[in-house]
Parts: C-alpha cells; structure tokens; sequence
C-alpha cells in the first residue's frame, strides 16, 4: 500500500468526521440563538474564508482539525448581542450545543452504515466449519455447515453473522439455523462466557471465540495432472468436492486425509456443473481415487485444489437498513465502553489502541478496497470520535458537560482560571495519550 492511499484515506476520514462534529455545535448553536463569528475546520494557512451574516467560514490547507469560536464578552458589545453569549445563555442550551458534536458524529454513523445497507454489501456466504476442541465442535457443527439464521434471523455473509454474535454476548442459549446436505438442522451454543474484553483482544471478532472457521462449500478441483491418480478417476477441472470416504470436508482437512492416506482408495464425493436445456446445475457424483507418493515421498492425487469461497451482495430496504445502522452504531457504542471500562480496570490491554498512524493505515487499506468499505471506515471513526468526546476529561465535550453539572449543582460555575487549569490538565493527559499510541502504532508496523 502506497503512502497516497494512506493520505488520501486518512485526510478523507478525519475531514468528514471533524467537519460533522463541529457542525453539530455551530448548527445547535445557531439554533438556540447563541452568537458565533467563526467556523473553521482544517489546521494551517487558510486556502478559503467567506462572512456572511457576520460569521467567518474558514477551510484551511490541512483538514485535520476545526472548532467553532463564539463571540467573547468585551465592553464595546450591546445589551442584545451580550444576551446572546454563550456563558449568558442557559445550562440547558450550552449543554445541547456541547452535546451536538457527538450527537452528529452518531447520526453520521447511522446514515452511512444505513446507506451502506441500500446499496449492498459484497459479503462471504457462511459455510462454516469447527475449530478442534471448540464449543462449535462440541455442540455439533460440522464442516460445510451453511449458517442461515441467528436467533431466527436471516444472514446471509459472514459478516453479519458475526455482527449478529456480538450483540448477543452474555447470552446463555443462542440458536443457529443451520443448513446441512440440504436439509434445515438447528445447534445452540453458549455465550455467557465471552466477555466484551474478550471480543476487544479479539479485534471485534466473536466467530473465532466459539470456534466457527470459515470452510467455503468444499473443495474445487483445479488442474489435474493427466494420467495422474485425480485425472484417472475422472475428476475434472471446476469438480467440488464436497466429502471423502463420507465425511464433509474442509481445504485444510482435504490435504491432511490426502497426505495421510498411505496410499488406500478413498471416496470422493462431488458436485459438477453440468449444462441441461441451456440451464447449468450441480450434479452429485462420487469417484474412487488412490493416491500416489510424488518425488518427496509425499501422498498426492496430482491436482490443484483451492477452496470454494462464493459471494453474496446482501442489500437492505430503506427501513431495515436505518434500524441496522441504528444497532450498528448502538453495538460500537457498547463495545467501546467495554473496551476503555476494561482497560480502566487491567482486564483489556492498552496495546489495542491505536493512533494516527493506525488509523492512516486502515483508511489507506479502506480507501483501496473502495468506496464501501471507505464508508464503513468513516462511520466506524466517527462512533470513536464521537464516544471519545463524550469522555469526562476537561479538554473534551464530555468534561464541559461534568462542569455544567457541577454548575448547576453549585449554582453558579466554577472559576474561569479553575476551568482553564482543568482544561489545560486535560490537554496534557491528551497528549500523553497521543504519544503513547503513536508509540504502540509503530511498533506493530
């Protein structure tokens, strides 16, 4: 990946992001009434600047900040625009103004991942196979299983089958809907032991917790060398495998019951697509193969085989899709409070947070892979900028909003210079923070 693409992501992800949340102030602002006479977003020379309706509009050259200013008391000010002060205006209008940035960065996730939805999203059909030793294998599931429900809802990728699984951690009985050799089967599998910690060490993945693998429907013969043991059989180019002497099978499993086989006759059965009426369908066959050593000594059937991974675009209706990005973003919400709550506590590593340059390398990684996953990004950021504002910490809208209500307790506000000190106490702690997980960025580079 070039360092463009990461420019490019990153530049792209931090301007939307940023430009949201402080419009979420300005607009809360302006609605309420509240005087403002500029609105900046990017750090840097100034490129752009516009006033209208005496208000500043400032575009600087590096997109990677902004703020809103609001007019300041000063003697040469009327008795109405004085009115009109940010620290004359009511608790509860300041604390909508504060609470709007993150509101916005939230209502931004919802939107794209909703749009997202609309559109479709190109996903991986969830042939799943068993981990050994793990609760999939335990409670029966076996590969080439096709999951197609959770709980009685549809999935239809993987993805959302582990999106699924994670808003149901805790929960002591969840049903699978499975399809196997075409006929409905049903396992339950038990998450009251997985914790939010877990999934966080876990880079959000629930799937690998429980031990369900991603298998593909089978196996699918490549290039049979002629005259060798899978020629002979008559297994041909494009074939699925689908078992051998009766057993489902994965691509690992394939190559392991291949190289282990000493030699013996195994049953192989498989699928080929074959062409009736100008219509293809899958045809089951089953073939005797006898392996054979190769130069090394090794058992071989002389064919490449690759594993059968198919897609699916699952798209949502307008409806649907808004309630999903509302779960989405209510899901990354609860789980990011699980994740600092742990670090708080020593159950989660520190290492997990990531910086600038971590989220250089995902947007530049999203940016590649097009525009969808570039959306998804954004909406994934703006729920962290979002939450993260929404911590108590002086230099943040989360401390602003502990000082009103320290205001409204007292009846009166603490002391500016008392609220500087705070503010700029949290600004240490931030940068603190900046440096160490730039530190833990480059030492997983």
């Amino acid at each position: 990946m070039t360092g463009v693409w990461i420019a490019i992501g990153f530049l792209v992800t931090i301007a939307v992001v940023v430009a949201v949340h402080e419009g979420g102030h300005f607009g809360a602002a302006r609605m309420l009434g509240i005087a403002v006479d500029r609105f900046s977003i990017g750090i840097g020379p100034v490129v752009w600047s516009r006033t209208r309706n005496g208000i500043e509009y400032v575009l600087s050259a590096l997109p990677i900040g902004g703020y809103v200013r609001f007019i300041e008391d000063s003697p040469e000010l009327s008795d109405d625009v004085r009115r009109t002060l940010i620290k004359n205006a009511p608790i509860w209008k300041r604390a909508v103004v504060i609470a709007a940035g993150p509101a916005m960065n939230f209502i931004l996730a919802v939107v794209l991942f909703a749009g997202v939805g609309v559109s479709g999203v190109r996903d991986i059909v969830p042939y799943v196979a068993p981990a050994p030793g793990s609760m999939a294998e335990a409670v029966g599931i076996r590969p080439n299983d096709l999951i197609v429900s959770v709980n009685g809802e549809k999935v239809d990728g993987i993805s959302e089958l582990n999106a699924e699984l994670m808003g149901l951690i805790g929960e002591p009985s969840v049903s699978l809907g499975l399809i196997r050799d075409g006929r409905p089967d049903e396992r339950t599998i038990d998450l009251s032991k997985i914790s939010f910690e877990d999934m966080a060490e876990n880079q959000g993945l629930v799937l690998p917790l429980v031990g369900i693998q991603l298998s593909g429907r089978g196996v699918q013969i490549a290039e049979p060398v002629a005259g060798g043991p899978a020629a002979s059989a008559g297994l041909l180019p494009g074939d699925f495998i689908t078992r051998i002497d009766g057993l489902p099978v994965t691509f690992s499993e394939t190559l392991r019951l291949i190289r282990e086989s000493g030699g013996r006759a195994m049953t192989f059965e498989f699928e080929r697509a074959v062409m009736t009426d100008g219509q293809k369908e899958l045809v089951a066959m089953t073939a005797t193969v006898r392996p054979e050593r190769n130069d090394e000594g090794n058992w071989v059937i002389r064919t490449t085989l690759r594993p059968t991974i198919e897609f699916t675009t699952v798209r949502l209706g307008p409806v649907e899709a808004v309630r999903h990005g509302w779960e989405r973003v209510a899901l990354l919400t609860r789980l990011q409070w699980n994740a600092v709550s742990g670090m708080a506590q020593g159950k989660v590593s520190t290492e997990n947070l990531s910086g600038p340059v971590g989220i250089g390398t995902m947007a530049g990684n999203a940016a590649q892979a097009g525009l969808t996953p570039m959306l998804e990004f954004i909406a994934l950021i703006s729920v962290a900028i979002g939450f993260m504002n929404l911590i108590p910490v002086p230099a943040l809208d989360g401390g602003q909003l502990v000082m009103l209500v320290v205001e409204f307790v007292r009846g009166k506000p603490l002391s500016e210079a008392f609220q500087m000190r705070l503010t700029q106490l949290g600004f240490v702690l931030l940068m603190f923070l900046a440096v160490y997980v730039t530190v833990n960025d480059i030492g997983r580079l």
